[in-house]
């Protein structure tokens, strides 16, 4: 297996920037369909894993999909920014979205298999998903994501049992 690039969050930096709550809304691009919103919201948030409910609307707001939701552990929320280490570079950089200006990490990668180049700005302040992500095949855009929103979340607690206290699930 290849060398990975150090991930820019642990899994506990995660989880403890994580409440029920959290939301990110994404301004979202993908070649040959129109401009969509992706929200993803953290509906659970327990000790070893969380359930994210994801949502897709249209720009005018109209649903595209029906509401879905899904379990992960924190490390699977990790590998979601698994680069290849020979393939990839990390810098400081600061990103300014619709949501502010951040401090952040800026991955630049090549996937060996596809060729893809990816750029995805990991913002210092939110631990977790990245607040720009870019990839494209060569000159050609398969996805771009802009954060136009982070919601922080209630704050409530964890419970040991792994469902927020007050949760329904």
């Amino acid at each position: 297996m290849a060398a990975i690039a150090s991930p820019p969050f642990s899994a506990s930096q995660i989880r403890d920037a994580t409440s029920v709550g959290r939301t990110y809304r994404y301004r979202v691009e993908q070649h040959g369909k129109p401009p969509a919103i992706r929200t993803m919201c953290f509906s659970r948030v327990g000790e070893a894993d969380c359930t994210i409910t994801i949502t897709m609307a249209a720009e005018d707001g109209s649903r595209l999909t029906e509401p879905t939701s899904s379990d992960s552990t924190w490390d699977d929320l990790v590998g979601h920014a698994s680069y290849p280490a020979d393939t990839t570079t990390v810098e400081d950089a600061s990103v300014t979205t619709p949501a502010g200006e951040f401090d952040c990490l800026l991955y630049r990668s090549t996937d060996p298999t596809s060729g893809h180049m990816s750029q995805a700005f990991f913002a210092r302040a939110l631990p977790g998903a990245p607040v720009s992500l870019r990839i494209c095949s060569g000159d050609q855009l398969v996805i771009s994501m802009l954060l136009l929103e982070h919601v922080a979340g209630s704050g409530e607690p964890k419970s040991p049992s792994g469902r927020a206290r007050g949760s329904l699930r």
